[in-house]
This record gives C-alpha cells, structure tokens and sequence, in this order.
C-alpha cells in the first residue's frame, strides 16, 4: 500500500501587491508544502490542497551547506517533478532557498559564488519554476551569523545584500524568466546585541539592507519582489 503524505497546510496568504499599494492581481491562498520535495507524496500533497482549497499557490524549500554548487541529485529530480505536478494542478510554486542554519552562513565570496551555482544548478532544471525565494528569515541568529560586529553594526543585512546581490545576477544570466524574491523576514527581532540571541527587527533590517544596497553603488536590482512573512511586495 502506498503511504499518504500528512500534509501540514501552513497558510501562505500572497496578496500580490505593488510597494505603493495598489492590487495587481487577486489574492492567492495555498500552502507551505514539504511534501513537494518527495515524489512518492506530491500527488497526495496536491489532491490534500485541492480538497482544503488552497491550490493557488505553495511553497517548498531546499537548504544548501557550505561547499556545494550542486544540488543533491536525487532531491532536484523530485523538487522538478513535485513543481511538473504542481504547475499541471494549476499551482503557482514558490522554491525557498536558503542556507542550513546559521552555522552554514556563506559569509564569504567564495561561499556566495557556491550558494549563487547551487540555485542555477535547481532553477535550470526546473523549466516551469517561476519563482525563488533567496534566504530565510536572516534577521534571526536560528539562519543567519553573525548578526552584528564588535560595534552593534548590522552585518546580517550587509552579508546578505551581498548574497542576494550575487544571487540575482547568477539567476537572471540563467532563467532571465524566474522572479527572484528577497527578504523572507521574520516577524519579530530585538536589535540587541549581546543578548545570547542576537536579531533584528524587520524594519531595522529592511533599513540596514537599503544602506547596504546604497553603498554598494551598485545600478542593477537585487530582487524583483520582496516578502516578509508569507506576503510578498513587488520591487517597483
């Protein structure tokens, strides 16, 4: 007997609004879905969605560690198929991609370089995959180290600028047609180093990472949309 999946339906709302406010397209409603990466789950995952009314869109991720440039063989091939599957269904799919931990924070070039040939290495496998998702929630110690120096300075925000920065440009030479999303903030943060859990708040971060990107001098984007949470703002 095949086994089901046990879909956990984490709602994703995605209202789909330009910065200034105006509505672009209709609400979407979906799920945070695990079960996308597995190939013996996905079409139970899809038919579960289907049945609790959240088939516009989904969400699924991926971790990358230090030192690869490559995703793991076997987790692409079902990453690609759970997407086939998804898009078939009529599901919009958003891959989340993002470093293990904060123990695996590519904080230096050549980190950035691999993490940057790891996404190009799944989204050119993935024809029908429209959307990534560049990190998760880096303004908490739990994905992203360190979060400030020596003297309070926000280095998360630089250190992921520079990520995204390097990021964008590696997905944009590879699948000009995939929107490349940044920001995926938590909620919450304290701006207080030295607590034992160092994090930022997201509006203290969305400054730091604009201070970044402006002293970067760079004219090129780093992002097409930005989230926070599970809504997303285009970058207009």
């Amino acid at each position: 007997m095949r086994a089901r999946a046990a879909l956990v339906l984490l709602l994703l709302v995605v209202p789909l609004t330009a910065c200034g406010g105006s509505t672009q397209r209709p609400l979407q409603i979906g799920a945070v879905v695990a079960e996308l990466r597995y190939v013996e789950f996905q079409d139970d995952a899809i038919e579960l969605m289907k049945g609790a009314g959240l088939a516009d869109v989904a969400r699924v991720d991926a971790a990358w560690r230090r030192g690869q440039t490559t995703m793991d063989p076997g987790m692409r091939s079902d990453l690609r198929d759970g997407i086939d599957k998804a898009k078939a269904a009529g599901i919009d799919v958003y891959l989340s991609l993002y470093p293990e931990g904060s123990s695996q924070t590519p904080v230096t070039d050549r980190d950035r370089a691999d993490f940057a040939a790891w996404v190009v290495d799944a989204v050119a496998a993935m024809p029908n995959l429209r959307h990534v998702i560049i990190g998760n929630e880096p303004n908490l110690n739990l994905f992203w180290m360190p979060q400030f120096g020596l003297s309070g300075r926000d280095l998360a925000a630089v250190g992921y600028e520079r990520l995204l920065a390097r990021t964008y440009d590696a997905v944009k030479g590879a699948a000009p047609q995939v929107e490349v999303l940044g920001g995926a903030l938590a909620h919450s943060g304290a701006d207080k180093p030295g607590t034992g859990r160092d994090t930022h708040s997201p509006a203290r971060f969305i400054l730091d990472l604009g201070a970044a990107y402006r002293a970067s001098h760079r004219t090129k984007p780093i992002m097409d949309a930005f989230t926070i949470g599970f809504v997303r703002c285009d970058a207009r």
